[in-house]
């Protein structure tokens, strides 16, 4: 027979029980994402049309934001992004540039789009929010919205913690239009 503080301490249980696969599911969920920015630092270099089909991930060299008021969240105001050629999957393909395809119109492709390269001791550092070890600063930018009503761009600013595999948001900016671009100096925004 069924008592009510058996099934009291069982429904107790239960809840802990969920509580626990909850906090593995957003675990993995944020191991996954850490292992996505970690993958494009080293590929997004190449994209053709930064953010437009997924999201593009850079170093940070340089960042500052502002609290909006409105959001009470930080809004990023400058951004200088990069690639690191010693990291990149193409050491030598990402110094030369981007590669371009010849269009159907040309006889010969245009050369090849510069990208924006700095070294190691030019990455941008903040305590981690987790652990307070010192984290990298990482950048994204993505187009999240693309309808026929308009367009959601966003930029995130991110530390990446390689003590305790986590990542923190810094600070995120969107527009309804593309905000930046990835020309040789590195200057995103600002």
């Amino acid at each position: 027979m069924c008592r009510y503080n058996d099934l009291k301490e069982s429904r107790e249980r239960a809840a802990a029980h969920v509580k626990w696969c909850e906090e593995q599911a957003n675990r993995a969920k944020a191991t996954k994402l850490y292992m996505e920015a970690i993958t494009g630092l080293a590929t997004d270099w190449r994209d053709r049309d930064p953010g437009k089909y997924h999201p593009v991930w850079f170093f940070v060299k340089e960042f500052d934001a502002t609290i909006c008021p409105n959001r009470g969240t930080n809004t990023v105001t400058k951004c200088d992004g990069f690639w690191i050629a010693s990291f990149a999957d193409d050491p030598t393909q990402v110094v030369i540039g981007r590669p371009i395809e010849k269009s159907f119109w040309s006889s010969q492709a245009p050369p090849p789009t510069p990208v924006p390269l700095g070294k190691w001791k030019e990455v941008a550092e903040v305590d981690c929010p987790k652990c307070k070890h010192k984290a990298i600063v990482v950048g994204c930018y993505e187009q999240t919205d693309d309808s026929a009503e308009g367009d959601t761009w966003e930029l995130s600013i991110h530390s990446l913690c390689q003590e305790c595999l986590t990542m923190s948001e810094l600070a995120r900016s969107w527009s309804d239009y593309r905000f930046c671009s990835f020309g040789k100096d590195g200057h995103l925004l600002g």
